[in-house]
């Protein structure tokens, strides 16, 4: 009788018949312990270095998305021109690591209606006070008002260059305006991909 019991015992009954048994071990009570706070420790070590390694990809991305992101501006200058019919007009320059892309210009009097007269020369230099002449030029407007559209990377002014419009030509006493809507693009959003020759 005891030998036909013992025929249909299978290999996972007896001491190490459950789940704790078999990753734990069977016997000691205080052996089961401590391979038990182990194996606790273990797990939570793995969760945190897993949570650590997630918390920094969510970190690269951020940084990432901020950098890619291409940021709508507006600028714009106005001023009186003097005697000389001479005025120029300075819409700034980027910041120190981004670019600008320049999408639309307008330039005129104090509005669409207002006839100014004039040619403006639209520039990109060195120099905040100094237009640079016809290698500078970027654009001309012979007539005023006048409004322009560039398509991407048609008119790309770098950082420490200067976006300038020039009048010359122009009323003794009149006000003018120049206006242009940009995108502001981080060097750093190529990740090398990208060269800029000037």
């Amino acid at each position: 009788m005891a030998e036909d019991k013992d025929l249909h015992l299978a290999q996972h009954e007896g001491k190490l018949d459950n789940l704790d048994d078999a990753v734990l071990g069977g016997g000691d009570p205080a052996e089961t312990f401590f391979k038990g706070f182990k194996l606790w420790a273990e797990v939570g070590v793995g969760m945190g270095d897993a949570l650590r390694e997630h918390t920094e990809e969510l970190r690269k991305t951020r940084i990432a998305l901020q950098k890619n992101t291409v940021v709508d501006y507006r600028v714009q200058a106005s001023g009186y021109c003097p005697a000389n019919g001479i005025l120029l007009l300075n819409l700034g320059s980027p910041d120190n690591g981004t670019y600008w892309e320049i999408k639309q210009l307008v330039v005129g009097g104090t509005d669409v209606n207002v006839v100014a007269a004039g040619v403006a020369g639209i520039y990109v230099s060195g120099s905040a006070m100094v237009t640079g002449g016809l290698l500078s030029a970027r654009d001309i407007f012979a007539t005023l008002p006048k409004s322009s559209f560039y398509g991407t990377h048609q008119f790309i002014i770098q950082d420490q260059e200067n976006f300038l419009v020039a009048i010359t030509g122009g009323t003794s006493g009149q006000q003018y305006l120049a206006a242009a809507q940009l995108e502001i693009i981080s060097e750093a959003a190529a990740q090398g991909r990208a060269t800029q020759v000037v």
